[in-house]
């Protein structure tokens, strides 16, 4: 049997452990995009403000990428690469939408084993 330390000791590193995995920002209405290049492999999470506005008719720098730490970021050179790849049949707005659920676990994902995309 734990001591009261030692299980407060166990919750804190568990605590701890599961932090990082939190991506900022999550649950507040947002839309989420998984980019797969055509391959059926989502390697780049994005999203914009769910505002009722179509993802390519988002006002210049609202479409962000996430990054490795869990932040997200501005990413003009993505957000034309998504564009040119809507152009060409490989993105589609509304089939490569993602709930929040399966961008987090994504994420998690990604963060246990290996990074697909650029940090």
């Amino acid at each position: 049997m734990w001591s009261v330390p030692e299980v407060f000791t166990r919750l804190w590193r568990q605590l701890r452990w599961r932090a990082p995995s939190t991506i900022e920002g999550m649950g507040m209405g947002w839309r989420y995009f998984g980019r797969t290049s055509g391959t059926g492999k989502v390697y780049e999470l994005y999203r914009c403000p769910a505002n009722g506005v179509a993802l390519f008719d988002q006002p210049g720098g609202a479409i962000h990428r996430l990054r490795k730490n869990g932040s997200w970021t501005s990413d003009p050179i993505g957000e034309r690469a998504i564009a040119n790849e809507e152009a060409t049949g490989y993105f589609d707005e509304k089939s490569d939408e993602l709930t929040e659920e399966q961008a987090l676990h994504l994420f998690e994902e990604w963060r246990k084993h290996k990074w697909p995309g650029r940090d």
